[in-house]
């Protein structure tokens, strides 16, 4: 049976695409540091309306991917390399103990999924010509791992933050 989406859910679709598709396009390059992001070019390029594009935007302003500038418009941020080293240094503390509390409370399925995951990145190390967005994946899902057992609701949540921020920011050439 074929379900029609009702209006707020095509608009929260078609604002998760344009989400999803405009960080993308920022983290590999596509749009580059201090390029202006103008709604309507936004519109033709992904082929979403104006709406879901800005609310993608604003999303991404509050992830620090999108510099918002009053009624000027959107600008993808420059690079700095200090805000880059502070947030991996943050990132690594919060790793640490989320792995430590994930070491101290983990179980065996635990455990297992770890080994799995670290088995399944290891696998693509010895395979020169590995794409980097499936390194990427695996090694993602092997940090998730890590971390996967930790009681705490916010340090799992703050790393993955982090985690994102600092490694979209590292990739951005």
């Amino acid at each position: 049976m074929v379900q029609k989406m009702n209006e707020a859910e095509t608009a929260a679709t078609l604002s998760d695409r344009a989400y999803h598709q405009l960080k993308r396009d920022i983290i590999t390059g596509l749009w580059t540091p201090g390029m202006r992001l103008a709604v309507k070019p936004l519109t033709e390029h992904y082929g979403i309306g104006a709406s879901p594009i800005r609310e993608a935007l604003a999303r991404l302003v509050g992830e620090g991917l999108v510099i918002a500038f009053g009624q000027r418009g959107f600008r993808v941020p420059p690079i700095d390399l200090d805000d880059l080293w502070d947030v991996t240094n943050t990132r690594v503390l919060i790793e640490n103990e989320a792995l430590r509390q994930s070491i101290e409370h983990g179980d065996d399925a635990w455990e297992s999924e770890v080994v799995a995951a670290y088995h399944q990145l290891e696998k693509l190390e010895h395979e020169p010509a590995t794409a980097f967005a499936e390194w990427e994946r695996r090694n993602l899902r092997f940090h998730e791992a890590l971390v996967a057992a930790c009681p705490s609701r916010w340090l799992p949540e703050f790393h993955s933050s982090l985690r994102s921020w600092s490694v979209e920011r590292s990739v951005t050439p």
